[in-house]
């Protein structure tokens, strides 16, 4: 038998009993301020999962194209070529939001790929000229380089006497 009287028990009843209430009272408060302060209005919604990806995307709302499309719309905005600071705080301006760790490389990337993209100078770019005549009066760097000269016979004509002197020092030993 228990040392508790019916007196005792029948308090720690009733002192159980508020307490039960009191924690449904506390549960019921607590959704009522989750409803107040959450936007969805106490929806519970999961938290999205965070992507893995790291290609750069532009701002909710703002997208309309791929980060290719937008650069090449703020080279031909520009009167002159773009350094890729230029072009980065451009495209910032426009709404571009990049989630890449490094957005300077993605970009830089992008510039040396994309076919309708010439480079003007060290670090300066600009859109490619479409049509035919302006692309003829601008040299690309491409064609500024230097090409491979031509062998002479003089050079040819060493390296055969090379050869020989190698291949009588070879039968001798």
């Amino acid at each position: 038998m228990s040392n508790y009287s019916t007196k005792q028990l029948s308090q720690a009843l009733s002192i159980q009993q508020q307490i039960d209430a009191l924690d449904q009272k506390r549960e019921e408060l607590t959704r009522q301020l989750q409803a107040v302060l959450s936007p969805t209005g106490g929806a519970t919604k999961k938290p999205a999962a965070k992507s893995k990806s790291r290609t750069p995307r532009l701002a909710r709302g703002v997208r309309k194209g791929s980060q290719k499309d937008l650069l090449r719309q703020v080279l031909a905005e520009a009167d002159q070529p773009l350094s890729l600071d230029d072009i980065l705080d451009r495209m910032k301006a426009k709404g571009f939001k990049s989630t890449s760790a490094n957005p300077k490389r993605s970009l830089s990337v992008l510039l040396y790929t994309d076919s309708q993209i010439q480079r003007a100078s060290r670090g300066h770019f600009r859109i490619r000229p479409s049509s035919g005549a302006a692309a003829a009066t601008t040299p690309s760097p491409k064609s500024t380089r230097r090409t491979a000269k031509p062998k002479t016979k003089r050079t040819t004509k060493r390296k055969a006497k090379k050869r020989t002197t190698k291949k009588s020092a070879k039968a001798a030993q």
